[in-house]
């Protein structure tokens, strides 16, 4: 009997929701099912092949979150748009988006093999595992957790310590509005091409489950301190070799 009241209670809440409490989403058709199975408050706008325009409450992101990951295995695995219309424009970007898909990414020539394979004679396994150990140790790395706070802390100041022989790289947070995880940034200037810039990157929190959330046992050893660790060994290696 308990479990109905608040089934039904939530229900009732949902009632009084106003469009504000509301974002639109674009998700794979293949979640569309699942979506409307597992939240209250969602609406199909439009569905294509293989993207959909869903409508879901803002208080439902952190579920529509975790089922993802738990029933499809991607982190995400859905993109919230700033209104109604910004969503449809990427299913009517439709032709743009399959010619994306068949069209080469760029055109380049290999010519820094041996600096490459230079560098990689510097990797060290043991340093990987280290740092997946490390992340592994907080109880979770939930974006609203303390745990979470801390391990960003750690990341950043790891980062500065293998940094910290060059006058060239900085590393700083990037604070969030709604959270209080932040992300951690290291920038490394270019000598050439100004205008250009590469992007290495990773999700450095858990994924702590919606019921558990900041006091979830939540490890995640390859998801994503793996991910991390490896983006750590290569600044470690970069800045070893003078790159």
């Amino acid at each position: 009997m308990k479990k109905l009241w608040m089934i039904l209670m939530v229900m009732s809440l949902s009632a009084f929701a106003s469009q504000d409490d509301f974002v639109f989403i674009t998700v794979g058709t293949d979640a569309v099912q699942s979506t409307e199975k597992n939240l209250l408050d969602t609406q199909t706008i439009k569905v294509n092949s293989d993207i959909s325009v869903m409508k879901v409450h803002k208080d439902d992101i952190d579920i529509m979150s975790y089922m993802m990951h738990g029933e499809f295995k991607r982190c995400g695995g859905f993109m919230v748009h700033d209104s109604k219309e910004e969503a449809l424009n990427v299913l009517a970007d439709n032709e743009v988006r399959k010619y994306a898909k068949q069209s080469n990414f760029a055109e380049y020539t290999i010519t820094e093999e041996n600096r490459v394979q230079t560098i990689m004679s510097h990797i060290n396994e043991f340093s990987i595992r280290s740092t997946i150990i490390k992340l592994s140790s907080f109880k979770n790395r939930y974006y609203k957790s303390q745990t979470g706070l801390d391990s960003q802390n750690w990341i950043k100041s790891t980062w500065e310590k293998i940094s910290a022989n060059r006058n060239d790289v900085k590393v700083e947070f990037y604070k969030h509005k709604k959270w209080p995880q932040p992300s951690v940034i290291l920038t490394l200037e270019g000598t050439t091409k100004s205008d250009e810039i590469v992007v290495v990157g990773g999700h450095a929190d858990s994924i702590a489950g919606y019921w558990g959330r900041e006091k979830a046992r939540a490890p995640g050893a390859d998801d994503n301190a793996s991910g991390i660790a490896t983006v750590t060994e290569a600044i470690r290696v970069v800045m070893d070799t003078g790159y």
